[in-house]
């Protein structure tokens, strides 16, 4: 695996117009009789507002769907629903944006999500930057000519209803339902502000 040295590329806003300018159509497929979106990655620059606003619709995704079953059946069904959808719903967005979407974190709770070399190598890089009290921002890598957008995920405070502490945060009937789901679950003992893991946006060849 060929990991390049990371873009920092952070604190480049570039205008919408651009990202809206990032893909083009090709013919309809003749199969499906779909409009395929295919994303130009020529320049770094201009993966970042996709990577971002990808990863923005994800979490408004999964935080909504979430939050809707919090509000009508509580903490319990709520781990069970995102055990059963919480990857389906990442995988549809991935499909309208042309990309694959991951979350990842070195205390798993879905062995799913298991990161990868290069993503581990990232997960350890924010770990380091957290015990010196420095910002974990977003990194742009290119593993194996394949372009990598990687941002972390901060634990905020209604977070530690699921991934909080023992006795403390972690919502009781919530813990439950984890240990039922996910036997070998590490994703507890969090403080609001804490890097949870990361989103993860790769993009196509």
């Amino acid at each position: 695996m060929n990991i390049k040295p990371l873009y920092r590329i952070n604190k480049f806003v570039l205008p919408l117009v651009l990202c809206l300018a990032l893909f083009s159509c090709v013919s309809n497929n003749p199969n499906k009789g779909e409009e395929v979106k295919v994303y130009r990655v020529s320049d770094l620059a201009q993966i970042q507002p996709v990577a971002i606003d990808a990863i923005r619709a994800s979490a408004a995704t999964l935080s909504n769907a979430l939050s809707t079953t919090i509000d009508t059946a509580g903490f319990k069904e709520a781990i069970a629903y995102c055990n059963l959808n919480a990857n389906h719903l990442l995988n549809n967005i991935s499909e309208e944006y042309g990309v694959t979407i991951k979350r990842t974190s070195s205390q798993l709770r879905n062995a799913a999500n298991t990161p990868s070399d290069d993503e581990q190598l990232i997960l350890d890089f924010y770990a380091s930057q957290e015990s010196l009290g420095k910002e974990c921002v977003g990194e742009m890598s290119v593993v194996d000519g394949i372009y990598k957008y990687y941002q972390p995920i901060f634990v905020m405070d209604n977070c530690t209803k699921c991934h909080g502490i023992k006795g403390e945060t972690l919502n009781k009937k919530a813990s439950k339902k984890i240990a039922e789901l996910y036997p070998n679950d590490q994703a507890t003992g969090y403080e609001a502000g804490d890097v949870r893991g990361l989103w993860v946006v790769t993009f196509k060849k």
